[in-house]
């Protein structure tokens, strides 16, 4: 019921509860010792405040609040002010009393579930967000995309047994954080639920055209010139870069050119591969959110002389035997030929 001599060395305490020279009810070292000080008093506090918790999980941010609010006095104490007026240096609020603190706890909004829809938001979303809740007479909700900056508060209104509000869509990355405060008049303080989400990017860049110069043979050595456009939609996280992704063993390993920005297009070069191999290539443009594109495989062969009636990648010539190649329409036109003349002797013979 009195104050210790030592705990007048706190330089300011809130509430006081039993310390002093009590027996632990478990043994230690084969015995009993006086059990004393803080060490006594702080377990009766967190007790109280498990009780707390149990009772309403979400009342956690305010249980100090509430203890202080419910603390009493006596004739030891005198008269002690009332909170959230300040405690006095000796007593504080006064001495902890834990049915008291529980039936304030009872006095608060009870949330059930605070869904965020969807769960993982795009740039894209519109975000609504919903509280289920019993006991408040009203819900107040705010939110902010600059770390508290600015807000945008307001008041909810029950629909279908939730409280809901929309956050806009924003950029990715972004990160929006929200507070729900439920509010019942008759306690002495209300908790509030605070959230955040960060604004994603799942989509992958959008490839608007790709030109390459490559044709079924390439002489040794040939340098491919490659081009691509890429774009992402407004609030996406952007084009990082592109690369060439090309192998000579059909993909059993892959190597990587980074391609240029010229300003409206990422351009590079497949390099030139010892002939005879078979070259395959593709362009993948990557965003910021680490999310990519590819465009389709291309494939040539290496050699180190183009063969007959083809057209290569750099050169653009075409060569072989002119006679061998065209002998069937030759002929051909020879017969017709052959056939009009008989026809027209036969006619001057009658």
């Amino acid at each position: 019921d009195i104050l210790s001599a030592w705990s007048f060395d706190s330089p300011y305490p809130n509430w006081y509860a039993q310390g002093y020279s009590g027996l632990p009810l478990y043994p230690l070292y084969g015995g009993y010792q006086l059990f004393g000080g803080t060490s006594a008093a702080g377990p009766h506090v967190a007790g109280a405040a498990a009780l707390m918790v149990q009772l309403n999980d979400n009342c956690g941010m305010v249980v100090k609040d509430l203890i202080e609010a419910s603390a009493y006095n006596d004739v030891y104490t005198g008269a002690l002010p009332v909170y959230p007026a300040l405690g006095t240096a000796n007593w504080g609020y006064g001495k902890l009393n834990a049915c008291a603190a529980l039936e304030e706890v009872s006095k608060l909004p009870v949330v059930h579930e605070v869904t965020v829809d969807p769960q993982t938001p795009e740039y894209t979303d519109i975000v609504t967000i919903s509280m289920n809740v019993t006991g408040a007479g009203s819900v107040h909700f705010d939110w902010s995309f600059n770390n508290w900056s600015s807000g945008h508060p307001s008041t909810l209104n029950l629909s279908a047994g939730l409280y809901s509000a929309t956050i806009p869509a924003h950029g990715y990355g972004v990160r929006i954080d929200y507070i729900f405060w439920p509010v019942n008049p008759s306690a002495v303080v209300n908790p509030n639920v605070p959230g955040s989400y960060v604004v994603d990017d799942t989509v992958g860049p959008s490839i608007d055209s790709f030109y390459h110069n490559a044709t079924a043979y390439a002489v040794d050595p040939t340098w491919v010139e490659v081009a691509v456009q890429a774009t992402e939609p407004v609030n996406a996280s952007g084009i990082a870069g592109a690369d060439i992704e090309f192998s000579v063993d059909n993909w059993a390993s892959t190597n990587y050119v980074a391609l240029s920005w010229n300003g409206t297009h990422f351009t590079g070069h497949v390099p030139p591969s010892p002939a005879p191999l078979t070259m395959k290539f593709r362009v993948v443009v990557h965003d910021y959110a680490m999310n990519s594109a590819s465009t389709a495989e291309v494939s040539y062969n290496i050699v180190t002389a183009l063969p007959t009636t083809t057209t290569s990648t750099t050169g653009g010539t075409t060569s072989g035997n002119w006679l061998q190649d065209n002998l069937y329409l030759i002929a051909a036109g020879a017969a017709v030929l052959v056939l009009i003349i008989i026809v027209m002797a036969c006619r001057k013979r009658k």
